[in-house]
């Protein structure tokens, strides 16, 4: 792990440099107890800082065993059982990382603390820890036939806009494995579940009406389901139909019908009927 004193980390304006140092001897201590606990505040850090709770991993752990997998090796047991989560936020407590924000039943750290969990990363936990909230993130998205889908999508918005950053570096990273055709099955896995996730905060943001955000998210989704899947994919054609739906609703008439045409020659030259899966806040049945 790099140290916080290197140069160019944005916190060297802070004026307590002591807190720093106390800070990464925290840390360390943590990591010698609990690797998974470490590795929570890491995670975190790639999250918005006011609100994590069990809920958010363990949903996420639910709906992909491929997302499962990738928690697991990073965050051993946490986002599998409450008991482990709630011990490993105990152990951050302990050296006064994060507290109880007791309205919501979640947790809450500072944001220096917070910028600090981020910055003291060197270039390979950045790497792995972004891409894993993003993936945590999407796959939390509720369906809308979910109990409380509005509140918990409501929830999910400040991460959503946390990762926004990293999804820029996560469709580029897509891109340049797709077009040097180094794309070993193990990237094409990790790209298909990684483009699930942020098809879904498209979704998330459409049905909080933030329609330019969906359509951002939407749009990065299909080139890369172009890219590693082809058109004809039908992850590729109901990201389509997303897009014509939203343009519905934006009222750009032209656009949708265009949208809609290419995903039913799609679906006819597919021959499957047009997936209602779009119509869900979640499209991630995609394993």
């Amino acid at each position: 792990m790099e140290s916080q004193a290197r140069a160019g980390v944005p916190l060297r304006d802070y004026p307590d440099r002591s807190v720093w140092t106390t800070w990464t001897i925290s840390y360390h201590a943590i990591r010698a107890k609990s690797m998974a606990a470490a590795n929570l505040l890491l995670l975190w850090a790639c999250l918005d800082n006011t609100d994590l709770w069990y809920g958010l991993l363990a949903e996420a752990h639910l709906r992909s065993t491929a997302v499962a997998d990738y928690l697991s090796e990073w965050l051993p047991n946490i986002a599998s059982d409450e008991v482990n989560f709630i011990v490993a936020m105990q152990l951050l407590q302990s050296y006064s990382l994060v507290e109880d924000v007791q309205d919501l039943a979640s947790y809450a750290t500072h944001p220096v603390v917070h910028r600090w969990a981020f910055h003291v990363q060197d270039k390979e936990q950045r790497v792995v820890f972004t891409w894993l909230a993003v993936l945590v993130v999407g796959w939390a998205v509720p369906e809308i036939s979910e109990k409380e889908y509005l509140s918990v999508q409501r929830r999910l918005l400040a991460h959503a806009q946390r990762c926004c950053q990293w999804i820029i570096r996560c469709v580029a990273d897509t891109r340049a494995r797709s077009q040097g055709g180094n794309a070993s099955r193990a990237h094409v896995e990790q790209d298909y579940i990684m483009l699930g996730a942020i098809r879904a905060l498209g979704l998330l943001y459409a049905n909080q009406g933030k329609l330019v955000e969906a359509e951002k998210m939407y749009r990065r989704a299909l080139e890369g389901y172009e890219k590693t899947l082809g058109r004809d994919h039908i992850s590729t054609l109901d990201t389509v139909s997303n897009l014509g739906v939203l343009y519905m609703n934006q009222g750009k008439l032209c656009e949708a019908e265009k949208m809609y045409q290419q995903a039913l020659e799609g679906y006819e030259k597919a021959l499957v009927s047009p997936s209602a899966e779009y119509q869900c806040s979640n499209p991630l049945s995609i394993e």
